[in-house]
């Protein structure tokens, strides 16, 4: 499963959408503790508490279905979003 999305998000770089997945993934909302406590689902301890975002909830569900597989989101020298990549992922 973490591979046919990868393929996918990467596809969209590749066609020039590079912009609309940046912002995608950079936005984060405000969550709960119950979300913060969640085995599978990344968060942040931002000072304003716990927040969440697209690829926090994307990499949940993959995490669950292949093995602890994620993507990780891999930015050029200028800041700018290039590829995705697979990792392997623990929460702590």
């Amino acid at each position: 499963m973490t591979s046919e999305v990868l393929k996918t998000l990467n596809r969209l770089i590749s066609e020039g959408h590079a912009g609309v997945l940046a912002k995608l993934i950079e936005q984060r909302v405000d969550c709960n503790e119950k979300l913060g406590a969640d085995l599978h689902i990344q968060v942040l301890l931002e000072e304003s508490g716990l927040q969440v975002g697209f690829l926090g909830i994307l990499n949940g569900i993959l995490s669950e279905h292949d093995n602890g597989s994620i993507i990780q989101a891999v930015y050029g020298e200028h800041g700018e979003l290039v590829r995705f990549k697979k990792c392997g992922w623990e929460k702590h």
